[in-house]
């Protein structure tokens, strides 16, 4: 007779330490950090019922990269997976500046290369055809040295000092 008393004094033990966890569990509401977002939801998918916490950044409530954490039943596996919620949504604000500097910085190397560009290509090139349409209009002086620049564009303005030196002796050779 004494083992079913035990049994059932243990059973009891058991159901009465069971729902004080249970009901500490769920006393406490949930709050998530000042800068996340966080609600619940009730999703029914294919006959089955599922609670949904959604945390997302505030002020990225309205985009379509939120963070769900779904549980079936009570909610445990929930509020087990909460810490790694709240840090996908903060990592929504990380990638978020992160494309903001890779934009920035995209637009700041785009300058630079248009300012290197027009400094390195347009404006040797402009001012070689400046000389040489004041040559053609009848200004014999007209060169572009003797500051010559390196590579092509210098080998091409000594080539054409060379070219309007012949021109010029060969007018002068002719006139005389």
């Amino acid at each position: 007779m004494n083992l079913p008393y035990h049994a059932w004094a243990g059973c009891l033990f058991l159901l009465v330490n069971c729902m004080e966890v249970d009901a500490q569990s769920e006393s406490a509401p949930y709050r998530a950090p000042d800068d996340i977002t966080f609600r619940q939801a009730t999703i029914i998918s294919e006959g089955s019922r599922l609670a949904a916490e959604v945390f997302s950044l505030k002020g990225n409530e309205e985009k379509q990269l939120t963070t769900i954490v779904m549980c079936h039943g009570w909610g445990g596996i929930a509020a087990g997976l909460r810490p790694e919620a709240v840090a996908f949504a903060q990592a929504d604000r990380q990638r978020d500046r992160n494309v903001t500097v890779l934009a920035l910085a995209t637009l700041l190397i785009c300058l630079v290369a248009l300012g290197l560009g027009d400094y390195l290509v347009v404006r040797p090139v402009r001012d070689l055809l400046r000389t040489a349409q004041r040559f053609n209009q009848g200004d014999a002086d007209a060169r572009v040295g003797p500051d010559y620049r390196r590579g092509e564009l210098g080998l091409l303005e000594r080539s054409f000092d060379r070219l309007a030196e012949a021109l010029q002796s060969a007018r002068g050779g002719a006139s005389s």
